[in-house]
């Protein structure tokens, strides 16, 4: 009966094939007096063993960089997106007051189309819900977040007061496309209140509940 020499190799990750590679060319090393012409020679196991695990580590090195570079891609889109969005508000405004040929020509000619008009008013914006408030990155910073609204929206108006009853003193803070935004420019340790409005085409919707943070 023909003996036959189990190995599996299939079922082995590279790591384990170059493993037992190198045990088998330590063990026949060991024992050169029972095993005294290899096929390949133990030192040709260790090399292909070295060449094969060299080739897993550049590949582990490039694995990372792919990581790496994925992060700075989709940080990179973040920018470009950004770009886009403030270069559509400016071609809205200027588009605002034109007949729609008009403007839909203009758009045109900045490569950009305009969104289509369902005929259907969308009516007043909701109140938004969910304001939060948290610590920004850097001093002097507070990020705000909350529910986006879906339909109908044109722009979110976010505005600010340090009156201590967070009541009165309200004045304009900022715009934003997204349902969050970083307020910039803060006398750290001093405490503000936040409120934001959804804005449409039938004008801005109830404000939302107050939220207050100490700017950091």
């Amino acid at each position: 009966m023909i003996k036959k020499i189990k190995l599996e190799l299939r079922s082995l990750t590279d790591q384990q094939v170059i493993d037992l590679c190198r045990l088998i060319a330590s063990q026949m090393a060991l024992n050169a007096a029972k095993f005294t012409a290899p096929k390949p020679p133990t030192a040709q196991l260790n090399s292909d063993a070295d060449s094969m695990e060299q080739l897993m580590l550049q590949r582990a090195a490039l694995d990372q960089q792919s990581q790496a570079l994925t992060l700075k891609i989709r940080s990179a889109r973040l920018i470009v997106e950004n770009d886009l969005g403030s270069e559509a508000d400016y071609v809205e405004s200027l588009i605002e007051d034109l007949p729609p040929e008009q403007a839909a020509a203009l758009a045109k000619d900045a490569a950009m189309d305009l969104a289509a008009d369902t005929g259907t008013a969308v009516g007043d914006m909701p109140k938004v819900e969910g304001l939060t408030t948290t610590q920004g990155d850097t001093d002097g910073e507070i990020d705000l977040s909350w529910n986006p609204v879906k339909r109908g929206l044109q722009n979110y108006l976010v505005e600010i007061t340090d009156d201590p009853a967070g009541q009165t003193g309200w004045h304009f803070c900022m715009n934003s496309r997204k349902s969050s935004c970083t307020v910039t420019g803060l006398t750290s340790a001093k405490r503000y209140w936040f409120r934001v409005t959804a804005e449409g085409a039938a004008g801005p919707g109830p404000a939302s509940e107050a939220r207050t943070k100490v700017a950091p």
